[in-house]
């Protein structure tokens, strides 16, 4: 995988991770990978404010989401385009229609907008 965070880079060193500095590419071994989903739990649940409000997500339960982040949308009129904040509050409003949606992420990554240290701008 493609690790962008340069902190994160040196942890995968540490655990002596195959790694290449060049294209930011991460191996990881396939017995680690095998390992660490024997230690996931089978089912966990997704914690809301509201306990009635709480996703459990196992072999018994179906969860509907949206996809989050995507920095790009498309739609009929505009093609395809970087995200923009309207595009943003435009689907959650879509997202917030539908009963059947359990978790809602950023449906788009607004590309109009930045967040620095806490502040947008």
């Amino acid at each position: 995988m493609k690790v962008l965070s340069a902190d994160a880079r040196l942890l995968y060193r540490k655990g002596r991770r195959r790694f290449d500095e060049a294209t930011l590419m991460v191996r990881l071994d396939r017995e680690l990978v095998g390992a660490s989903l024997k230690t996931a739990p089978r089912d966990v649940t997704l914690h809301a404010l509201d306990p009635g409000r709480h996703v459990p997500l196992s072999n018994q339960c179906v969860a509907f989401a949206v996809t989050s982040g995507p920095p790009n949308i498309m739609d009929t009129a505009g093609g395809r385009r970087a995200g923009t904040f309207e595009d943003f509050c435009n689907l959650v409003k879509l997202c917030q229609n539908f009963e059947v949606i359990h978790v809602l992420g950023g449906a788009t990554e607004p590309q109009d907008i930045r967040f620095t240290f806490g502040i947008w701008r």
